[in-house]
């Protein structure tokens, strides 16, 4: 174990089970997950993330089909335009995720892609005991984290999905993990880590947070060549972001990192500018002196960083508070989210209650309570006395939370803090350390604390069936409850760090077995809603395609709908994203050409009638619960 602080641990966590069993029994949860998992579309990011497999595993191309028929060239596709040859659309989404992903889909179609993120999984977890045993010195708490990870946070809603959340988790570990190494004077394994992060830009664009943070890091909290290792990374980072890079101008013949490019204000690239430029000024000043000077922070150093956040406040003030409020919604209430207009699917009830898809929507203490663990580490850091290893995950944690706080996000659509999974290993890691700590401290049983955390797992169960009264009491009971016990835990903790006592410690350690159980039953929650919505959502697909032509062209705005009809022969276009004479033109092709042409759901119904091409809705059988179907007039004879 490495740093300058040692905790007591000894019998603490004493392992009943071997890390070789307990990964079995992992593995096998897993896979049997896998199994049974519905396999439906949640939101729209999926749709383009199953296009893009699709086309790289059956075609080797980067860019996916939309239409094809003669004198239809690609229209403008929400998350995806038009790329050449005619007729294709690019997805703003990274590249080398469609490489990656292309055996799988082969194989198994569109399971293949949950299965992906199945294997992530294990290798986060794999990865999350890598570091924890590097952490904690301590086989016992690196299981204990492992355990945390995967029963008591949302980390289990991202494996049995679409979204590449998990594969960039295990990159994410994997660096850090070389990090350590580094760290020790390690020149191959910096090299490693830049080249990994750049290359792994290529499936997630925030993977470069890590750099500034790993070079941070080592300045900081390092000893030996710093310099030499920073620059290293910094350098293997800019040739493994050649990757990225090459694959962008492969699909599209432009020379850019980065090719999000859409409506949404939270994507908005330029708006990062701000935060750039300070990352660039941090990365030049921390290569440029020796800043371990400033650790511990002692009193004259705390009134420089006061004096240097208050002339931010007064150059800069709509900038700082919406960092500020970012930070807020996006680790503490997401009630106080202000851009509803931002996103889809996300908004405000007739009681006030923002939602999502009509479920609760929840940052990260309404998910995991116990997060307020981190507050010694945090603490231990300020005082220059952290663990070089618990520094790490700090400051990795920080800039992930940092980037997507900054712009005020949405933290991802979905029930959680979707873009703050990165944080879950890391917080868990921490926990399971104080966790060990607060039980030694307080000579508290640990028999005591699982007490604790099936009380509070069957507490939070019970008020998940309170939920069924419905509004106005469904959402507050859904994300309140914990927060009081967050706030509980660290009023504990608070009070053991100004008067350390055996009770307090005892105290501390009870509140965070309850939080625990908690934030499981709230993780496992999560994950049956999520499930469920898509089981539905497959159910649906299979009803609308059977009603339509394998070959039909559909205006629709629930391209998820519609995903796996796609890659069959199916034709989509979003409608009323572009200019009327050429959604026309496509018709008119389609038309000539003898396919049949519908539009579908609410919007594209309206949408339908605006244009006067279209007949009235088909009447649908009741099970069919995303809108009507209206056929064009002038479609062949033959269509439905």
């Amino acid at each position: 174990m490495d740093g300058a602080q040692t905790i007591a641990r000894a019998g603490v966590f004493s392992a009943s089970v071997s890390a070789r069993t307990l990964a079995l029994l992992f593995a096998l949860a897993v896979f049997a997950g896998w199994i049974a998992a519905p396999g439906g579309l949640f939101t729209v990011d999926e749709y383009f993330y199953l296009r893009m497999a699709e086309a790289f595993a059956n075609e080797g191309a980067l860019t996916f089909r939309q239409f094809d028929v003669a004198g239809a060239p690609a229209l403008d596709f929400s998350f995806g335009n038009p790329a050449p040859p005619a007729g294709r659309l690019m997805a703003q989404y990274p590249a080398g995720y469609a490489i990656i992903a292309a055996p799988f889909y082969f194989c198994f179609g569109v399971k293949g892609l949950s299965l992906l993120n199945a294997l992530s999984a294990f290798a986060a977890l794999a990865l999350t005991y890598k570091i924890a045993r590097r952490a904690s010195g301590d086989k016992g708490a690196a299981l204990a984290a492992v355990a945390i990870l995967a029963s008591a946070t949302f980390w289990s809603s991202y494996i049995f999905v679409i979204w590449p959340h998990m594969l960039a988790l295990a990159i994410v570990l994997g660096v850090i993990a070389l990090a350590l190494k580094a760290g020790e004077g390690d020149s191959r394994a910096a090299i490693a880590a830049g080249l990994l992060i750049g290359a792994g830009e290529s499936v997630r664009i925030d993977m470069i947070a890590l750099a500034p943070a790993i070079i941070v890091w080592l300045r900081l909290f390092c000893d030996g060549k710093t310099r030499r290792l920073s620059l290293l990374v910094a350098g293997a980072t800019l040739v493994g972001l050649a990757l990225p890079v090459a694959l962008n101008w492969i699909r599209s013949g432009a020379f850019e990192l980065i090719s999000y490019d859409n409506d949404v204000a939270a994507n908005d690239v330029s708006a990062f500018a701000p935060l750039a430029i300070f990352g660039a000024a941090a990365f030049i000043g921390v290569l440029s002196f020796d800043c371990r000077s400033i650790f511990p922070l002692r009193k004259k150093t705390m009134i420089a960083l006061g004096a240097i956040a208050a002339l931010l406040c007064i150059a800069a003030p709509a900038t700082v508070y919406g960092a500020a409020h970012g930070f807020w919604y996006s680790l503490v209430d997401a009630q106080a989210y202000a851009h509803l207009g931002r996103q889809f699917n996300i908004e405000r009830t007739e009681w006030g209650w923002i939602s999502f898809y009509g479920l609760s929507k929840k940052a990260l203490l309404q998910c995991i309570p116990f997060a307020v663990l981190v507050f010694f580490p945090i603490r231990r850091l300020l005082g220059g006395e952290a663990l070089r290893c618990e520094a790490l995950l700090i400051v990795t944690s920080a800039a992930f939370a940092t980037l997507y706080s900054f712009n005020e996000t949405d933290s991802g659509v979905g029930l959680n803090s979707r873009f703050l999974l990165p944080l879950l290993p890391a917080i868990s890691i921490l926990a399971a350390i104080e966790l060990r700590a607060m039980i030694a401290r307080g000579d508290a049983r640990l028999a005591s604390v699982k007490t604790a955390a099936l009380t509070g797992a069957g507490a939070f169960l019970l008020l998940r069936v309170a939920l069924d009264a419905g509004e106005p009491w469904r959402t507050p009971i859904d994300i309140y409850p914990q927060l009081a016990l967050a706030g509980a835990l660290l009023a504990a903790i608070a009070l053991n760090a100004i008067r350390p006592s055996r009770q307090a410690a005892r105290a501390s350690a009870l509140l965070a077995g309850a939080a625990f159980g908690a934030a499981a039953a709230l993780g496992a929650a999560d994950l049956f809603e999520e499930q469920g919505f898509r089981a539905y959502s497959a159910e649906q697909a299979r009803l609308y395609r059977a009603a339509v032509p394998a070959d039909a062209l559909v205006f629709s705005t629930r391209p998820k709908l519609f995903a796996v009809a796609a890659g069959d022969g199916l034709s989509l276009a979003y409608p009323g994203l572009n200019a009327a004479e050429k959604e026309k033109a496509v018709i008119e092709a389609y038309r000539a050409a003898g396919r049949c042409v519908y539009a579908q759901g609410e919007k594209g119904l309206e949408w339908a009638g605006e244009t006067g091409l279209f007949a009235p809705p088909v009447a649908l059988r009741a099970e069919f619960s995303q809108g009507g179907l209206a056929p064009l007039r002038d479609n062949p004879k033959s269509c439905p």
